[in-house]
């Protein structure tokens, strides 16, 4: 058996190390809501930052539920430009322990890819469904459900579902094989684009979401950077 980085990996909770830490809210709004003296933008900034604030308070609920996992990079030095959190289904397969052989092997990987989204300072994105090339993730169709893939393209090429719960903060939700049958994941390969499992899991990925987070939706953005630091669009 084989876990890495020791007991746990290194993922989850750490007391309170474990949680996004609260957003500082800025002096006007700290005045606003002290004393009711605000004008018509701060306002609409006092409202916005509650959205947020609630939303990541729903966050660190289920961090201390033990339904959502932090992952932490196994080198402690590495400057962490970005949060991902997992479900209990990807915090299983990147955590470990595994059986000696290619399941430990390609799920190390995997989670190298998903530490790669934490620490890279560039991070390739496929912007328009479909014309994907060798980006690391993508935003999939149709674009409102607010879908993305992570592509992990060493063999057997397996495919992340997470959506932004904030700009920067990656919610990975399920795993599925993307065109061959692996032993150790119960979903079928997604196949060609238009395939009833593509769509299933685009569906899945939604209905993991609304169970975790039934109060607030993704973020939108009308480009990359809204989404994330260092995006990069291939051309």
């Amino acid at each position: 058996m084989h876990t890495p980085g020791g007991p746990g990996g290194g993922i989850g909770v750490d007391g309170r190390g474990g949680l996004l830490p609260p957003l500082q809210l800025s002096p006007e709004i700290v005045e606003c809501r002290s004393t009711g003296a605000c004008n018509y933008s701060s306002r609409v900034e006092l409202a916005g930052e509650l959205i947020y604030m609630s939303t990541r308070d729903e966050i660190n609920a289920r961090i201390e539920e033990g339904r959502l996992f932090r992952l932490k990079p196994l080198n402690e030095k590495d400057i962490k430009r970005r949060t991902v959190l997992m479900s209990q289904e990807i915090n299983q397969l990147v955590t470990g322990a595994w059986l000696d052989g290619p399941m430990g092997a390609r799920c190390a990987r995997l989670r190298g890819d998903l530490e790669n989204l934490i620490t890279a300072e560039d991070i390739t994105v496929c912007w328009e469904p479909f014309k994907g090339r060798t980006e690391q993730i993508g935003r999939l169709a149709p674009v409102q459900d607010e879908v993305w893939d992570l592509r992990s393209q060493e063999k057997p090429g397996l495919r992340v579902f997470f959506r932004f719960a904030e700009k920067d903060v990656f919610v990975a939700l399920t795993c599925a094989p993307r065109s061959v049958s692996v032993s150790w994941l119960s979903r079928l390969p997604l196949l060609d684009r238009h395939s009833r499992e593509w769509r299933e899991a685009i569906v899945e990925c939604r209905t993991q979401w609304r169970q975790l987070s039934p109060a607030h939706r993704p973020i939108t953005g009308s480009s990359a950077d809204e989404y994330l630091t260092g995006a990069a669009i291939l051309h």
